[in-house]
């Protein structure tokens, strides 16, 4: 079982429990974030017989193979590829999580990620628009991202929205996560409207120049600034058709 963010716990003690009062001879593996950084409560309080610390990757792959008793194969590289969630077990559900990217490049001093994502990868493109279809036909209109750095090198998402607008995909796209302001230019941001984004967030952890110089260097309050006027900006449909194909 993989947790989500810490405050969101007391979901995963009671999933946990309504797993095991249903299959009693059922044994849970509890990682990810929440059970990485608070790994000492999950062991003590979460029900789970056991806790993973850090990514799934091959390592988990063999602990499970001696707990389960099983035959798992390792993980591909980039084993996020096509891994998609199993929404079948909700009745109505009106929105899907789709994961663009895996970690983050960067080091921010107040940020977690490190300690449970090492490294930083893309998904393959052809399988990210094979998700998004799926959804499409299957009439889901809003989709959420919770990627840690969604815009970094910012034409491999680029690609993406320009051939989501060419398929005419029909989806309100929500930046649940902070963007990085540096990769919102104008390319960007007409693609991002056209493609339907809605109401997206920017980070801006401090406007102190010196505490964001110490924390990690990742914005400045001009690229800020920057950003949102680029956000704002009317663009023109010349630009847009531009961009779109």
């Amino acid at each position: 079982m993989a947790s989500s963010v810490t405050y969101s716990y007391e979901g995963v003690f009671l999933a946990i429990k309504l797993i095991t009062e249903r299959f009693p001879q059922a044994r849970i593996i509890l990682g990810g974030i929440y059970a990485t950084l608070c790994q000492e409560h999950a062991k003590k309080h979460s029900g789970a017989a056991n806790v993973w610390k850090a990514e799934i990757n091959n390592n988990f792959t063999s602990v499970l193979n001696q707990f389960a008793k099983a035959d798992v194969k390792t993980l591909p590289v980039n084993g996020l590829n096509e891994i998609i969630p199993d929404y079948s077990f909700y009745t109505d559900t009106p929105y899907r999580v789709v994961k663009f990217t895996q970690g983050c490049p960067f080091s921010c001093t107040y940020c977690a990620i490190k300690q449970f994502s090492q490294g930083y990868y893309q998904r393959d493109r052809d399988c990210i628009l094979r998700e998004l279809g799926r959804y499409a036909d299957a009439g889901i209109k809003n989709i959420a991202f919770y990627d840690d750095a969604l815009l970094y090198k910012n034409n491999f998402i680029k690609a993406i929205l320009r051939e989501s607008i060419k398929r005419n995909y029909k989806f309100n796209f929500h930046a649940s996560n902070g963007l990085h302001a540096a990769y919102i230019d104008e390319e960007t941001a007409a693609l991002m409207k056209q493609a339907g984004f809605i109401e997206p967030k920017i980070s801006l952890e401090s406007s102190n120049s010196n505490l964001q110089k110490i924390t990690g260097g990742k914005i400045t309050n001009e690229v800020f600034e920057n950003a949102v006027k680029t956000l704002v900006k009317p663009a023109s449909p010349a630009m847009i058709l531009e961009y779109s194909y």
